[in-house]
């Protein structure tokens, strides 16, 4: 889970951000997000950059009107994501925000335009199956004529295999014989 966002520079209106020194609570002690995080503010308070940099983890790149931003995201694992490493983290992350409707909900905003096809739930499953359907594809089909993939290569071996049980148990007995 995202524990804090660390640092922010030159990204949106955040010219130099530090969360420890920024999120505070009453108290004066750091607060960092929980399980459910409520973030609100004025126009141009650094909403918006907030949720692409929280779509960035799904996406894995910052947009590139930012020029050369940086950033550093920590975990509750200890684990950090900075500008450099957004590609390879690991972590799952889903963030519907503008970006996200303008990119796969173009509808609407222009009803002459399609939803760009997308899968949330079951998102894992679909990653399996698609994985068995590779591998269904390259194995092919034992189907009778119609064997494809891996079962069409190795037919001939196939073909071969009871003659060459029967010919060794011919030659077991044969051998056992004398």
């Amino acid at each position: 889970m995202l524990k804090k966002i660390q640092r922010i520079k030159k990204l949106g209106v955040f010219e130099d951000f530090s969360w420890d020194y920024e999120v505070k609570n009453n108290g004066g002690s750091v607060q960092n997000f929980v399980d459910i995080n409520i973030i609100y503010g004025r126009n141009y308070s650094g909403k918006t950059t907030l949720s692409r940099i929280a779509r960035a983890l799904e996406t894995g790149d910052i947009s590139d009107k930012f020029g050369s931003p940086s950033l550093n995201l920590k975990f509750s694992d200890n684990s950090e994501v900075t500008q450099s490493n957004l590609a390879a983290h690991g972590k799952i992350s889903r963030v519907f925000n503008e970006d996200f409707i303008r990119e796969n909900l173009r509808f609407i905003t222009n009803p002459d335009d399609s939803i760009e096809p997308f899968a949330i739930l079951g998102d894992y499953n679909n990653k399996v199956q698609k994985e068995i359907e590779e591998i269904e594809a390259e194995l092919g089909s034992s189907d009778e004529g119609q064997e494809s993939g891996l079962f069409s290569e190795k037919k001939p071996l196939l073909m071969t295999m009871p003659r060459f049980f029967k010919r060794t148990k011919e030659l077991t007995t044969a051998s056992k014989g004398n």
